[in-house]
């Protein structure tokens, strides 16, 4: 029986050592709490202790009493011992909870290489399928267009049911980027007319595209928030970025011609119209603005600069806001 009990203890420490790897941040975060709880406790406890040194201090100093150095000391040492277990427990707390950030931000950091490197892949991808076949072939293999599908829709003042050829159907289910957005009705921004919508697309597109030239960086956020669009975490993150280097930046909605108009199915033979974004961001665009933030210190300075131990420069120009300037 203990042979067996032996042989099951090896399985059980590698699985409760996996599970307290995979759920760290929460268990420190939960021990940090309970600390900190537990900590204030205690100093309740405690206080009246330590008021009744001070007040006793207090009263020998009334009475015309002078302390000498010795007990003024030893009061303090008192105090001192009193709320020491409180000062050791919250220094526990406070140590889990940067130990629990310190995991999350190892993670994160991983994360965001391992999107950075999924990323490069998948745009390798789509420039040797635009290499090949033409960037038409591209935007069908990424979105699901379909250029020669007639497609049907409710006019709404009238209530009729009419056919729009030069209008392009769009699959609820294709593969399209995760950033891609329908422009309708549900954003302020829209009009009834299509060619005021277009206009206004193409301008907010330029004015974007300068901005980028200008400033050396566009949010994703920015455009969702300037198309009256939800905005999402992710956009927080990626947008554009001009290289300097490369000298090759553009921003590009994706409502060039040929893919200007599609409909959103409503029901089985039922349109709505609407507009499809589908953005051509550069990827997360933190650590290139690190990058040109670095070297820009690099030009400017003109001494020695104060490196950390993998050559990173501490005192760097912090990264701009998500939302920097109102467009």
């Amino acid at each position: 029986m203990n042979i067996k009990l032996l042989t099951k203890c090896p399985k059980f420490a590698i699985r409760l050592g996996g599970f307290v790897r995979q759920y760290a941040p929460e268990i420190l975060m939960g021990l940090g709490g309970i600390g900190s709880v537990t900590a204030i406790a205690i100093a309740v406890n405690q206080t009246p202790k330590a008021v009744a040194i001070v007040e006793s201090a207090q009263f020998a100093k009334d009475s015309g009493v002078e302390l000498t150095v010795q007990e003024k000391a030893k009061d303090v040492l008192d105090i001192c011992k009193v709320y020491a277990p409180v000062v050791g427990i919250e220094a526990i707390s406070l140590t889990c909870f940067l130990a629990a950030h310190n995991v999350m931000a190892k993670r994160h950091a991983a994360l965001y290489s391992a999107y950075i490197a999924l990323d490069q892949a998948f745009q390798q991808y789509r420039d040797r399928v635009i290499e090949n076949y033409g960037k038409d072939a591209d935007r069908y293999f990424s979105t699901g267009m379909n250029p020669g599908q007639v497609v049907q829709y409710v006019d709404k003042e009238t209530g009729e049911v009419k056919t729009d050829t030069n209008a392009r159907v769009f699959d609820e289910h294709a593969g399209h980027s995760i950033y891609a957005r329908y422009f309708d009705e549900s954003s302020r921004e829209w009009c009834k007319s299509p060619t005021t919508n277009m206009m206004k697309l193409k301008h907010l597109e330029k004015q974007f595209d300068d901005l980028l030239i200008l400033r050396g960086y566009v949010f994703l956020n920015e455009v969702y928030k300037a198309l009256d669009l939800p905005q999402t975490a992710e956009g927080q993150i990626v947008g554009w970025f001009n290289d300097p280097e490369s000298g090759e930046c553009q921003v590009d909605f994706g409502i060039t011609d040929g893919y200007k108009m599609v409909s959103r199915a409503i029901t089985e033979n039922m349109y709505d119209r609407a507009i499809l974004l589908d953005f051509n961001v550069d990827g997360p665009i933190y650590e290139r603005l690190n990058a040109l933030n670095r070297r820009r210190i690099l030009e400017t300075t003109p001494g020695p600069l104060t490196t950390d131990g993998r050559g990173r420069i501490i005192d760097e120009i912090p990264v701009p806001e998500p939302y920097p300037t109102e467009v």
